[in-house]
């Protein structure tokens, strides 16, 4: 049917045909796109496979698709590829080479738009919107799909209209593989492509490089008699190779070949009724792993598999501060992490790295403090540097006395509304203490009980990383309790990194961590997005040198005003290091969360716009909120006090017992006494 509709411009009219259609096979996908020579897709469901079998396709004119995938991230789809590198290398060329361009969700978001926009060589379009996806079973298996289908000369309002649901749709997407073809672009030789490869798929490549075979080789030989050697970021193929010849050599002995450790051993008080559940034992077989009443005894590797298995989200990581070293499992063997800062120049670039993402603050977002939230989010990334390390702070506080492990060791809060940017944040921080391994944090709806239990039992070290978490999920009595009572020194216990919706937990809460606010609103543009993913992707080694200052520093008890002073000394030395200013924000001499206290200054704004009145009796100080708030609002404020603060609700008002703490703590001038006082007030 052909009707006339307005063209794009509104400045006339053009014609257009337009049709109700069932499509029922291939034969009706050829017969929409066969002429098409660029075709623009949003669909809900699609595979990695048929990106290169509708480009391969004889059937088709096809030179340029550009995919809009509505239902999968940037991880499923990298999860999919992982052991299947040829299917990858193929999409990477396809990417590289702009004959193809995909877009994915960005979670949380879904789109279950389907929507198609193709254009022949003369301009001339045909337009589909309605139930098929682009997939192998919408198009080539047996379901039947109904569709709109618009014929235009590409100038029509149909056009225009089509083409702003596509750009609608990309404000939620983030490209794929853009990580991976900037290192690629960036390597110098085939060794290091085969590194990022690797890197980038995952264990599931291990079969598919010389260079991974002899690691797997390395792994298999060593699984019940040895740990595995930790290979360095840029150990070359090479020397791998002749690591695993040397070792599978039945003339050669262990002994002979340098870098091998016998076993590892795991202190498990306190979780032994974990390790007796059915599930758990049977694993310990699978690992090759034995069991006293104390101890898990096994190889690097096996241990290192448990812990994968126990909890998939996180690489194993081991902290040797006798060795100075600290281990990360990377596509399925340990990495070094520590790196000698010896060249000024890169930690410089990593230090300017660290700020052009922090300072996103002021670039991309909205903030009505920004120096304040820049400093809270350069506190937060200290935090993350020193989170590893916290059983070996724990060994050294243990070494001395009157340590409050619970309140030495705070786990991490850190507060903001919907876009201010913590779920970026944390997949930022994990990429930084990973060398950059994909870590994606864990939803807070599996923040349990029993994911508490096992992830103590699996000797992690690697930060538990707790996005999106209810604060009533945090207010529990394990938390309380999480390391006095149940550590003892040989134990190896992760901390805890929190963001929420939620404000401040209970007071008692608060004094076994620290409090963060992200008081930012970032923009939701697909470019400024975009920007900001490609920025967290930049490879960055400043843990590297990061790690191998801290093993230099004396450890003693903190503090408790700064609990991060050793960390925070380690950042000035790199600053110092690199020749760089640090910015105004940067927490120097103390936490940010005291520097820039944003509870406080919501109580002295409360004050200064008269929300509140003060008054002195019997050696108290009364905040009165009766002519402005109801109890509930109330709460809202005395819920920003400091968990020392000593304080009681009362109807209408805030009492405090202690006149001098509240006054410091507000920085609001005691009201004035006597005749003089009240004549001037």
């Amino acid at each position: 049917m052909q009707h006339r509709v307005e063209s794009r411009s509104g400045a006339g009219y053009v014609t257009v045909e337009r049709r109700i259609e069932l499509l029922r096979s291939t034969a009706s996908f050829y017969q929409l796109f066969a002429d098409v020579q660029e075709l623009t897709a949003v669909t809900y469901s699609y595979s990695p496979e048929f990106v290169t079998d509708i480009l391969s396709d004889e059937g088709l004119a096809l030179e340029r698709l550009t995919l809009i995938v509505g239902d999968s991230t940037a991880e499923d789809w990298r999860e999919r590829l992982s052991g299947n590198r040829r299917l990858a290398e193929e999409i990477h060329e396809l990417l590289a080479t702009g004959q193809v361009a995909i877009h994915m969700t960005r979670p949380p978001n879904v789109i279950h738009v389907k929507a198609y926009i193709g254009e022949r060589a003369d301009g001339r379009r045909v337009l589909v919107h309605g139930s098929p996806n682009l997939s192998q079973t919408a198009w080539k298996g047996q379901q039947k799909n109904q569709a709109g289908i618009f014929e235009t000369d590409g100038n029509s309002v149909y056009d225009a209209e089509l083409e702003g649901v596509v750009e609608d749709c990309l404000e939620y997407t983030e490209p794929f593989m853009h990580d991976l073809q900037r290192d690629l672009e960036a390597a110098e030789d085939p060794a290091v492509e085969d590194r990022i490869w690797e890197r980038w798929l995952g264990p599931g490549e291990a079969q598919r490089s010389e260079r991974a075979e002899a690691r797997e080789t390395i792994a298999e030989v060593l699984l019940d008699t040895a740990d595995v050697e930790p290979l360095r970021p840029d150990t070359d193929a090479a020397d791998i190779a002749q690591l695993a010849e040397a070792i599978t050599d039945e003339t050669a002995t262990l002994e002979a070949i340098d870098g091998f450790e016998r076993e590892i051993r795991l202190d498990i008080r306190n979780f032994e009724e974990l390790f007796e559940e059915e599930e758990i034992t049977h694993l310990l077989r699978e690992f090759n792993l034995s069991r006293s009443e104390t101890e898990l005894v096994g190889s690097s590797l096996g241990l290192s598999r448990l812990n994968r298995q126990l909890n998939e989200a996180y690489p194993a990581m081991q902290v040797d501060p006798q060795r100075r070293s600290v281990q990360l499992e990377i596509g399925g063997h340990p990495t070094e992490l520590t790196l000698h800062p010896e060249d000024p120049t890169a930690v410089d670039a990593a230090l300017a790295h660290i700020e052009e993402y922090i300072e996103t603050v002021e670039t991309i977002g909205r903030s009505t403090r920004p120096t304040h939230t820049m400093a809270h989010f350069y506190e937060g990334i200290i935090y993350a540097f020193w989170a590893p390390f916290v059983t070996h702070f724990a060994e050294a506080y243990a070494r001395g006395s009157g340590e409050e492990l619970d309140k030495d060791l705070p786990f991490l809060y850190i507060f903001g509304e919907n876009d201010s940017g913590k779920g970026m944040f944390l997949r930022f921080i994990a990429r930084l203490i990973s060398q950059g391994s994909v870590v994606q944090p864990t939803e807070g709806s599996r923040f349990t009980k029993k994911f508490i239990r096992t992830c103590r039992a699996g000797g992690m070290l690697f930060p538990l990383l707790i996005d999106d978490v209810d604060k009533t999920k945090v207010e529990r009595d394990i938390l309380k309790t999480y390391w006095s009572g149940r550590w003892t020194p040989g134990m190896t216990l992760p901390t805890m990194i929190f963001t929420s919706n939620d404000g401040n937990p209970k007071s008692e809460f608060r004094t076994r961590m620290k409090m963060l606010t992200f008081d930012v609103l970032f923009a939701t543009s697909g470019a400024e997005r975009q920007r900001t993913a490609e920025l967290i992707a930049r490879e960055n080694n400043l843990f590297g040198y990061f790690s191998h200052l801290l093993f230099d520093r004396e450890i003693a008890l903190p503090d408790q005003d700064d609990r991060l002073e050793v960390p925070r000394a380690v950042f000035r030395e790199l600053y110092a290091i690199a020749g760089r200013d640090p910015p105004d924000y940067f927490p120097e001499d103390e936490p940010a969360e005291h520097r820039f206290d944003l509870n406080r200054e919501a109580w002295r704004h409360a004050y200064e716009i008269g929300s509140f009145t003060l008054e002195e009796r019997n050696d108290v100080v009364i905040a009165d909120f009766s002519e402005s708030f109801d109890g509930y609002q109330i709460y809202g404020y005395v819920n920003r006090l400091p968990a020392t603060m000593r304080y009681e609700q009362q109807s209408g008002g805030v009492v405090f017992y202690d006149p001098e703490a509240f006054y410091t703590w507000t920085e609001i001038d005691p009201p004035r006494k006597g005749l003089l006082g009240r004549l001037m007030g």
